[in-house]
């Protein structure tokens, strides 16, 4: 699994991930875009808004005029809302030659005690024709064969959601065993793998290599894989820091590789972060202390402080030692 920033430290807070096992590729908020290249947008396959501020929801109108001649369904998720808010969005265009569009749209949005869902159709012109589904608040949004994404409900004067994705852990090929054995990939190194996880207990049989050479599947399994734990990513942007939000952040973040989060004001503008339900740089540096992270990303810097942003980053630092930044903004300061 791999995230990758694509607005600067200080732009609109966009998480791009993508997986080498799958095609299914996520979009944490949705702001300002245009640094995204329409290749990897015609990817996306699910879109998580923390909330629908315009520097976190803008960009859904560029995603649709990437994507708008695809046949397929991109999953939306965003809190209490959220539903009518998409739909003012698309019914703010005329939709009078949509017979052939096939890109849909599943919606649901996040209260603290409620999932509701609906399906909007562009043959319909993505109007609301069907009744919401509802389901009872989960943490956990999306499960799979691959990954996970769970959510916390948090306070920005609105309700504003983080989220976290775990990648499942998986097998990885040994190369070295590949080579000790003077074996070459191909399906059968495929098969062999799918059979491994499916759980089911391997037969005491031979698997015809490529060459000719018979080997026993169960002992050439056993060397010829090893289980990798999955990483995980998590995104917190836009909350107060209180009691009740630590809480519920450090157990969505908690032992993640990466931890995403705003680093919005210094601990000297205290009053503007309450004033504004943002986070602190110092405060963002517990929650990465207190949930047991491995490394912080500094995100959503407010562009108050100009050229010294790296002020920030320090303060970040003082109550978390682990920050990582892209090469760019490396040795400023």
């Amino acid at each position: 699994m791999h995230s990758r920033l694509v607005n600067e430290l200080y732009q609109d807070p966009l998480l791009y991930t993508w997986f080498d096992d799958i095609p299914d590729r996520l979009l944490f908020d949705c702001g300002y875009m245009f640094g995204l290249p329409a290749r990897d947008i015609q990817k996306i396959s699910s879109v998580y808004v923390s909330h629908t501020h315009f520097d976190h929801f803008m960009g859904f109108d560029h995603m649709l005029r990437m994507c708008i001649e695809q046949d397929r369904q991109i999953e939306l998720y965003g809190p209490r809302g959220f539903i009518d808010q998409v739909v003012g969005k698309l019914s703010g265009y005329s939709w009078n030659l949509c017979e052939d569009l096939g890109l849909n749209f599943k919606i649901r949005e996040y209260s603290s005690s409620l999932i509701e869902e609906i399906t909007l159709y562009g043959k319909n012109a993505y109007k609301q024709e069907s009744e919401r589904t509802y389901f009872p608040f989960s943490e956990v949004i999306t499960v799979n064969e691959s990954y996970t994404v769970s959510t916390a409900i948090l306070d920005h004067k609105i309700p504003s959601m983080a989220f976290s994705v775990k990648q499942n852990d998986f097998l990885k090929v040994r190369k070295d065993i590949l080579d000790t054995l003077n074996l070459k990939p191909g399906p059968w190194l495929g098969a062999l793998k799918k059979e491994v996880e499916s759980g089911l207990e391997l037969q005491n049989e031979d698997i015809e290599m490529p060459d000719g050479r018979k080997l026993s599947k169960a002992e050439l399994a056993e060397k010829m894989f090893e289980v990798r734990n999955g990483k995980k990513v998590s995104y917190v942007v836009d909350t107060i820091f209180s009691d009740e939000t630590v809480d519920k952040i450090c157990r969505l973040i908690d032992a993640s590789d990466e931890f995403y989060c705003e680093c919005t004001f210094l601990s000297s503008d205290e009053e503007k972060a309450v004033a504004n339900h943002h986070l602190t740089a110092k405060q963002a540096g517990t929650l990465a202390r207190l949930g047991n992270v491995a490394r912080l990303i500094p995100i959503h810097l407010s562009k108050r402080y100009g050229n010294r942003y790296w002020e920030l980053i320090k303060e970040a630092g003082s109550e978390f030692g682990n920050i990582e930044l892209p090469e760019k903004y490396l040795n400023v300061g």
